[in-house]
């Protein structure tokens, strides 16, 4: 109640101007009720949060403009079909979230690593709800103690400590509130590159049109198709897109609305990686097989955990850093689920993200002085260690515990595809992955680019009948950690991957080195999985992650034993029984000798590309002949709905990484 008495005696005072942003803004207590729209339906509550008046069209506004609507009487809403009686789902939702607050009342919670992982938690749904936001902005008060919070693709900065039981505590504090609801909507951590259609700084949802202007080009974000929850984390975001002249409803172009298609893919890159379009523009000089074509490449934004140097980019120079010091306490990571998590380790990091210390539930001791050098846009804070907040384990840089500085990457490109679904045939699962194999090879061999991250999410089938007539019927996306292979280079030690599909000679022996063979493996994991009925509970060894001390050798035991490798065969699928001799055939080729070393040499290479790809075409072939009886002899169906092959179904399909069920 204090912090709405707060907003409107703010604009009371005329401490506001009418026509300014914060005169639209309020601080809004949810009542302890649920906030909608969580990332897969989580139960997620939130003390206070900075917002703006709802909106009737849409909870996703456009920043620079305000709708004067009223504001809702009460904090929870009616539900008819509970006669009137009251819900526990919040008006609101988490894509109205500005800045977010955490009220405790005992003032031993300032700081704890519970009050930093349940505020994480909040800037977390914000991310996820609010697709290309760059940062979110929180606060938290236990007990006569407040600070502030900014979170980031590296971390999250923590301010100096603000005692209101004291009077410059207090008006200190409540510049900082005030601060929030003068904030642009670029210093609330979203991109004016998304607009909307009358050219306004927007919050991207699928409510509205959405407009992304890239490189002088202007793109309409039609749906979402992938993004990471994880906030320590690439943060990877894709857009299906029309660009150019089929903007406009009701437009026409040249090519064809079906050509005007794209896909525009946002991440947070190591900056002490190579950036994924360069590595596809060698590939399209060098003729690569599927090779994806770029439309539009460039780098925005960069964070770093470096603030000396003052990089203009750089997000966080929105703080003052005078007097600053580190503090070198951090979160070690809790345990989580890694199936489908983007591992990226070395061997002597295998457990912690940043190995310094732990934070316990007791305060930080105030060693840090911080200074307020502009006050009116600016807070002042203090450089933490917890870009060791790991909501999901994200890969790094090979030998470093921590990723220092992300630069925030636009990728727009014209190969539009699908997953690898259940609900494809035998026939097109095995197409699009025998091709999506010659697009490895033609990477490799052609322009000396390894993938080293083979998954189920990286592999797309090519989406029109037309498309997949003239080209190949699969492909490889994510070059994010792909390695360029040079003569005589030397290679660090390091594991890449995605835990199901990992090679097991890069589990069980983390010092060898990342070859195109433990790619090909890869590409046997992901026919088993797809393949396999409810992967998560047949598969589960494969999926317990890297943390599980079992994790290898029992993945290794299902692989090179005969009676295992038939018992993984009977998980198969009814649909795609079929496929269970090309599994055997590739295990073998893999396999040869119970060895799973690379053999030296460019003719061994070869020749064992060349027998993959042939059972895959002779599995074709195969299934085509049936497919031919089958039509000349219909068998009545049986009726039977299985659930378990419908496309979307997330049971089995990696809808998004870093969840219960995957780990980007």
């Amino acid at each position: 109640m204090w912090f709405r008495t707060f907003s409107e005696q703010i604009k009371a005072k005329g401490l506001v101007d009418a026509h300014d942003s914060a005169a639209e803004r309020f601080y809004y207590s949810t009542g302890g009720t649920i906030l909608r729209d969580a990332y897969h339906g989580a139960v997620r509550k939130c003390d206070i949060i900075l917002t703006r008046k709802l909106d009737s069209k849409s909870h996703g506004y456009a920043i620079g403009n305000a709708v004067d609507l009223p504001l809702p009487p009460d904090p929870t809403i009616r539900d008819a079909a509970s006669n009137g009686a009251t819900s526990n789902k919040c008006a609101r939702s988490w894509k109205d979230v500005l800045v977010v607050g955490e009220l405790k009342a005992n003032f031993n919670e300032d700081v704890s690593k519970g009050i930093i992982l349940q505020l994480g938690s909040y800037a977390r749904e914000t991310f996820c709800a609010q697709p290309g936001r760059r940062f979110v902005n929180a606060f938290t008060v236990c007990g006569h103690l407040a600070r502030f919070y900014f979170f980031d693709r590296v971390g999250v900065l923590i301010s100096t400590c603000y005692d209101i039981s004291s009077k410059q505590g207090q008006e200190l504090f409540m510049h900082g509130l005030l601060t929030y609801m003068k904030m642009t909507a670029t210093e609330l951590g979203f991109d004016d590159r998304y607009k909307d259609i009358e050219g306004n700084t927007f919050l991207p949802n699928n409510n509205e049109p959405v407009y992304l202007h890239l490189e002088g080009k202007t793109f309409k974000l039609m749906t979402t198709l992938h993004r990471t929850p994880a906030i320590v984390s690439r943060g990877t975001l894709c857009w299906l897109a029309r660009e150019g002249k089929c903007l406009e409803e009701g437009s026409t172009c040249t090519n064809g609305c079906k050509l005007c298609l794209c896909v525009i893919k946002e991440a947070w890159r190591d900056t002490k990686l190579t950036a994924e379009s360069e590595l596809w523009k060698l590939a399209k000089e060098k003729n690569v097989y599927g090779c994806l074509d770029v439309l539009v490449a460039c780098d925005a934004d960069v964070v770093s955990r470096e603030v000396i140097g003052h990089n203009p980019n750089n997000i966080r120079n929105m703080f003052d850093y005078t007097g600053a010091k580190p503090i070198l306490q951090g979160i070690s990571p809790d345990v989580v689920d890694n199936t489908g998590t983007r591992l990226r380790k070395n061997s002597t990091a295998l457990e912690t993200i940043h190995s310094e210390s732990k934070i316990t539930n007791q305060p930080l001791s105030e060693r840090t002085k911080m200074t307020k050098k502009k006050p009116k846009k600016r807070l002042s804070s203090e450089h933490t260690g917890v870009n060791e907040f790991p909501l999901s384990k994200k890969s790094k840089k090979c030998g470093a515990d921590v990723v220092e500085a992300r630069t925030r990457s636009f990728l727009v490109v014209q190969n539009v595809g699908e997953k690898l679904h259940r609900s494809l045939q035998p026939v097109e699962l095995v197409e699009a992955l025998r091709d999506a194999i010659k697009c490895h090879r033609s990477l490799y061999e052609d322009a000396g680019i390894l993938h080293c991250d083979i998954s189920v999410q990286n592999i797309m089938r090519t989406r029109t009948p037309i498309a997949r007539a003239s080209g190949p019927k699969g492909f490889l996306i994510d070059l994010d950690y792909a390695q360029q292979q040079y003569p005589n280079s030397e290679q660090s030690f390091c594991m890449t991957g995605t835990a199901p599909f990992i090679a097991l000679e890069l589990l069980l022996k983390p010092q060898v080195h990342h070859t195109w063979r433990h790619d090909l493996e890869s590409f046997l994991y992901v026919l088993i999985w797809l393949c396999t009925d409810n992967p998560y509970e047949k598969l589960s060894a494969w999926v317990k992650g890297l943390e599980h001390k079992d994790f290898a050798m029992a993945k290794f035991t299902y692989i090179t034993s005969t009676e295992f490798f038939e018992d993984v065969l009977n998980g198969f699928h009814v649909r795609f029984e079929p496929l269970k001799e090309l599994s055997l055939a590739f295990k073998e080729i893999l396999f040869k000798d119970s060895k799973m070393t690379t053999p030296a040499g460019d003719e061994s290479r070869k020749d064992i590309y060349n027998k993959v790809i042939q059972i895959f075409d002779d599995c074709v072939v195969k299934l085509e002949s049936t497919q031919t009886l089958e039509k000349k002899e219909p068998k009545e169906l049986s009726g039977h709905h299985d659930k378990g092959v419908e496309a979307g179904n997330e049971d089995w399909e990696y809808v998004e990484r870093g969840t219960g069920k995957n780990v980007e």
